[in-house]
């Protein structure tokens, strides 16, 4: 596995692609993209949190409801609201719609096979369905990623994804824009607006 926190060598302001980060939970699927499990992160970190390197934010500060790239908040990966240190039942429909955009219009066309389930997973999640699915009600509120079955590994180190992302940032960048400083080890967000394509369905929700 390289090294996820090395930034590119394409500049000494380039900020890196991933950032370390709290995790709570690992939510699983199958190939035929059904929900398989939602699995507790090892809590034997710092603070009793995992940290692991993911892909870094793109959110603004104070703008709650813009996704992140595979690694987000319940509330918007799975379109769940928090109550307290549980999740609500009462889904949040244009968060998850927004989400689910964001990953159809970096990952789709990638050749993984494993992203293509993933794909099929958010495709077909329904967060008006999930109250019925027993394994979210003991999950408390915070960022969850991505794993596909039995895989030890988790869909945003593939190296797939790892070449969509680095493009769809350089993408976003303008040229000669300036670089904020890198952010490695820290839970900042960065302040970057990056592009991607809403549907209808998630304008709709959001107005």
């Amino acid at each position: 596995m390289p090294n996820l926190l090395q930034p590119c060598a394409d500049g000494p302001a380039r900020k890196p692609d991933y950032v370390r980060r709290k995790v709570v939970a690992a939510v699983e699927f199958d190939a035929r993209g059904r929900h398989c499990a939602i699995q507790p992160i090892d809590h034997s970190g710092l603070y009793g949190f995992k940290t692991m390197a993911v892909p870094r934010p793109l959110r603004l500060p104070g703008h709650r409801s813009s996704p992140n790239f595979l690694c987000d908040l319940s509330r918007i990966a799975l379109g769940l609201k928090p109550v307290g240190e549980r999740l609500s039942h009462d889904p949040d429909l244009a968060a998850f719609a927004a989400f689910r955009d964001l990953h159809l219009t970096i990952l789709r066309g990638a050749n993984d096979t494993v992203v293509a389930a993933f794909l099929r997973f958010i495709e077909g999640w329904d967060p008006l369905k999930a109250r019925s699915l027993a394994d979210l009600n003991p999950l408390r509120d915070g960022l969850l990623v991505f794993r596909f079955q039995y895989d030890s590994g988790f869909v945003h180190e593939r190296h797939a994804v790892r070449v969509l992302w680095r493009k769809h940032l350089a993408m976003g960048a303008p040229q000669g824009a300036p670089q904020a400083p890198t952010m490695v080890g820290t839970e900042a967000e960065a302040p970057t607006n990056w592009p991607f394509t809403w549907s209808p369905e998630a304008r709709r929700l959001s107005s």
